[in-house]
């Protein structure tokens, strides 16, 4: 492990801070009457399970009931607009305004948009034939029936208005579910689709470094290296050289790409205390397992062996910082068996934790 220097006048290695301006990570907008009680809901649950704040009108405001200032708010406030767009999609004023009013935000480079194709070919949705094709009709009937002139006029140019923005949505590059596909593997698609859009790291950096690229670099070549011999990295060295700033840095930039990713900080301190070892086997798998409770565990065998299931199911990221003896690796880690791709950092001042480690040289 190389040294790092900390200069308090250098710039931040870590520049994409999370906007604080935003209240949410994304904004989900879909047509309730075929898709909320499945794909949306299914999507909707998958999206927070991965810590990605979600706003869906029926949890923000009285379902069925249209304010414009509100959900506005909520769209201006979300870091990427996701629109589920399905068969009877166009069928909703609602949704016909929300996406207006998405795309209008899209137009001034201000959001991200990505349009979802649920059992919809996205040519169906850019030319407006089929279901679309009939769900306009309709509206061109009102606009026909309206003895009103201003009445008359201001329906006309909202259904060319809905129709533009339309095309445009399905213009955008988005995801395309078919008829036959798979919702479970597709949902977990679109999520690590987000992921990688929004602008946040998981970790908080608050040290101006000089001399880390290096570093960070031969652990990127390393991440990439799918050998089963290369699953564990230790960084290790005396304390203060900025061993845990380095795993920070390698842990943000490549978090997305994991199923799961757990980081573990001060495992040395936090196994000192009362139940400590217990905590932090328990807060391991409640990451590993997206659970919404806190995952018991009533001992270090029963939680070892919890956590050998776990990891060998799914390719993860962990990162074990600070570690002190063997005992604690075992308590975390247990026999090395992990799902193929998994990856574990390990921070340490003692290099004779190596030992007995399938670690990378």
């Amino acid at each position: 492990m190389a040294m790092v220097l900390k200069s308090p006048s250098s710039p931040s290695t870590m520049s994409n801070i999370y906007n604080s301006n935003c209240s949410y990570d994304v904004f989900l907008s879909f047509r309730g009457e075929d898709t909320r009680k499945a794909f949306t809901d299914h999507l909707y649950k998958a999206l927070n399970q991965a810590g990605i704040r979600t706003f869906r009108d029926d949890d923000a405001m009285e379902r069925g009931r249209f304010l414009k200032p509100e959900l506005e708010k909520a769209i201006r406030q979300s870091q990427v607009l996701l629109i589920v767009l399905s068969k009877i999609y166009a069928t909703s004023k609602w949704c016909l305004d929300e996406v207006r009013m998405i795309m209008e935000k899209f137009d001034n480079k201000r959001l991200e948009v990505v349009p979802v194709f649920y059992n919809i070919k996205p040519t169906t949705v850019r030319n407006h034939t089929g279901c679309f094709e009939d769900a306009f009709k309709g509206y061109y009937e009102e606009v026909t029936k309206e003895t009103n002139v201003e009445k008359k006029k201001e329906l006309a140019e909202k259904v060319e208005a809905w129709r533009s923005f339309l095309r445009k949505a399905g213009s955008l590059t988005g995801m395309v579910l078919p008829e036959d596909g798979y919702e479970a593997e597709f949902i977990s698609n679109v999520v690590k689709v987000i992921r990688k859009k929004l602008n946040y790291n998981a970790l908080y950096i608050d040290e101006k470094l000089v001399g880390i690229t290096e570093n960070i670099a031969k652990i990127e070549s390393w991440l990439q290296d799918p050998s089963p011999n290369a699953v564990i990295y230790v960084i290790d060295g005396m304390g203060g050289i900025g061993k845990t700033t380095v795993a920070k840095c390698v842990y943000n930039s490549n978090f997305r790409e994991y199923d799961c990713s757990c980081f573990l900080a001060n495992i040395c301190d936090a196994s000192s205390h009362s139940n400590g070892m217990l905590r932090l086997q328990s807060q391991l798998l409640s990451t590993i397992l997206k659970s919404e409770k806190e995952e018991t565990v009533w001992n270090e065998y029963e939680g070892t062996t919890k956590i050998i299931d776990a990891v060998c199911k799914k390719k993860v990221l962990l990162v074990l910082d600070d570690v002190t003896t063997s005992q604690q690796l075992n308590a975390l880690l247990g026999p090395q068996r992990f799902y193929p791709g998994s990856k574990v950092i390990i921070t340490t001042r003692h290099k004779s934790l190596m030992i007995n480690l399938n670690v990378h040289p």
